[in-house]
């Protein structure tokens, strides 16, 4: 249930009571007690907690591998990528824990691999990473979620060429439906529907019906605005299950937008391009048509409300202002407030990289209601996102004040500062 306050409650006392058994260590059930408490102690932020009990256990289980491993997540959790890289290697080295540790499957072997792969990624060794996660894919085929993430490392890079990732993964003996649906998908994710769409027919010849697959499919053909062809591509869905409905919304977005003329307006990633206040003008020319219109209507459902967000955040990535300047005056009826309304369209834009009409929605904000934190940082982070670092920090600085737990504020503001330092 993710209520980990809980669960540490509740292990500790588990814990307690153990040890007032004779050689509690040798009782079946305290291997794995004590590897779920080193878990629940480090993603409760205690990690001298989990270092602690993992090194006093590994003196009774030394062949645990899952305790390392704990450790290895604790450093990484440090910062300490060094030290996690080597904690890492040691659980490779003794392999999966023996079954009478109920361990964890592949904290000896893949995931591992998958772990030393991060940290080589996070310390900006790429190709290191990449060779990790390749020899996952060689020593342990069965396990398919390594060629998603070599997919997405690879997509990943400045100057990747979806063409060439896609052969080097070719390359592995793999026909399985999921490992195409996880190369789809990482295709998918990195914007390259052309490339996603071939592997998701790969799925489709493999099940016709898979749900996924097809949901995934129609997708990748609404991206490239082949709308005319989603109806057809429908496939036959079991009724009321959530890729049914997943395909309905595909269907009438792709009948809606059919035929119509498209205009790719908008204020797109122009760092250069310089952020103030919205005029008239520019309004007319961009602004205007996203804004929410004006009238007090009854709100809608939170259901109805969240639907039309979803709308407008397909009708953004695929570059249809036109209907979004339709679908805007919806989503205010459906919030119930027009301010509310503008922050959510404003926090829209940041998320899909329209950072000047994120910043001119946040302004907007600010006229109908006033400053608070949040529209304060909706309007900091855009200025940092145009390169307007300067400006940025007074208004980062004042949604902080109103708001000191803004963790992602305060550190973000703390990276634009060092910025302008260097």
């Amino acid at each position: 249930m993710d209520d980990l306050v809980s669960a540490r409650h509740h292990f500790e006392q588990s814990l307690a009571f153990l040890r007032e058994e004779h050689a509690w260590w040798e009782l079946g059930y305290a291997p794995i007690l004590v590897s779920r408490l080193c878990g629940v102690r480090r993603m409760c932020g205690d990690l001298d907690g989990c270092e602690a009990l993992a090194d006093e256990l590994l003196g009774h289980f030394p062949a645990f591998t899952d305790l390392v491993f704990e450790r290895a997540l604790a450093a990484q959790d440090r910062l300490d990528l060094e030290g996690a890289a080597k904690l890492f290697m040691r659980c490779l080295e003794m392999g999966n824990a023996p079954p009478r540790f109920s361990g964890v499957v592949g904290r000896g072997s893949f995931l591992a691999l998958g772990a030393l792969a991060l940290v080589s990624n996070n310390l900006g060794l790429v190709d290191e990473a990449a060779g990790w996660f390749e020899r996952s894919l060689e020593q342990h085929p069965e396990y398919l979620a390594a060629g998603l993430d070599l997919a997405g490392l690879l997509l990943g890079q400045p100057d990747a060429d979806p063409d060439a990732v896609l052969a080097r993964l070719d390359a592995y003996p793999h026909d399985e439906l999921t490992w195409y649906l996880f190369l789809g998908t990482a295709f998918y994710e990195r914007g390259h529907a052309e490339h996603a769409e071939r592997l998701l027919r790969r799925c489709l010849a493999i099940s016709e019906a898979h749900p996924a697959a097809r949901v995934g499919l129609l997708e990748a053909l609404v991206t490239q605005h082949r709308y005319a062809e989603v109806e057809a591509e429908s496939g036959q869905l079991a009724a009321g299950t959530p890729a049914f409905v997943a395909v309905q919304r595909l269907g009438m977005l792709a009948a809606t937008l059919r035929g119509r003329p498209r205009h790719r307006g908008g204020g797109g990633r122009r760092p250069g391009a310089g952020w103030r206040r919205p005029r008239r003008d520019r309004d007319a020319a961009r602004g205007d048509r996203c804004r929410p219109r004006r009238g007090a209507v009854a709100p809608l459902s939170r259901q109805s409300a969240q639907r039309a967000l979803e709308l407008l955040h397909a009708l953004v990535r695929l570059g249809e202002f036109d209907a979004f300047a339709r679908v805007t005056p919806v989503v205010e009826q459906a919030v119930g407030d027009r301010r509310e309304a503008t922050i959510l369209i404003g926090e829209l834009f940041l998320l899909r990289g329209f950072y000047q009409l994120a910043g001119d929605a946040a302004l907007r904000a600010i006229e109908l209601g006033g400053q608070d934190a949040r529209t304060l940082a909706l309007l900091g982070k855009s200025a940092v996102a145009e390169g307007m670092f300067e400006d940025a920090i007074p208004v980062l600085e004042a949604a902080l004040e109103l708001d000191p737990n803004q963790s992602s504020i305060a550190g973000l503001l703390e990276s634009v500062r060092e910025r302008i330092a260097a």
